[in-house]
């Protein structure tokens, strides 16, 4: 099977055989490495990818069901009305 996708996810892909390997002796999954954003893979391998890809996406997408609870949000909220931060000057109008 032919995967054509961003240098960077192609990468993860390698990471994500590498680990298969040293943690589950499990043979590679890749056939070759065409270039920088093409990978033949076997078969079987399809659903592994696309399982892991899922499961990266998920972890990077914000959720409302992620938001912390009420009374957490208001002591965050609090934190920042104390001057935890620093101050920011005013925008200046451009003509």
């Amino acid at each position: 099977m032919l995967i054509t996708s961003d240098s960077a996810m192609v990468q993860y892909i390698l990471h994500l055989d590498e680990k298969r390997q040293r943690e589950a002796g499990q043979s590679s999954f890749v056939l070759a490495e065409l270039d920088e954003t093409h990978l033949l893979v076997k078969p079987f391998a399809e659903d592994i990818v696309r399982g892991k890809i899922n499961e990266l996406v998920d972890s990077n997408t914000f959720s409302r069901e992620m938001e912390p609870p009420p009374e957490k949000r208001a002591m965050l909220d609090d934190g920042c009305k104390e001057g935890g931060g620093k101050k920011r000057r005013p925008a200046k109008d451009k003509i």
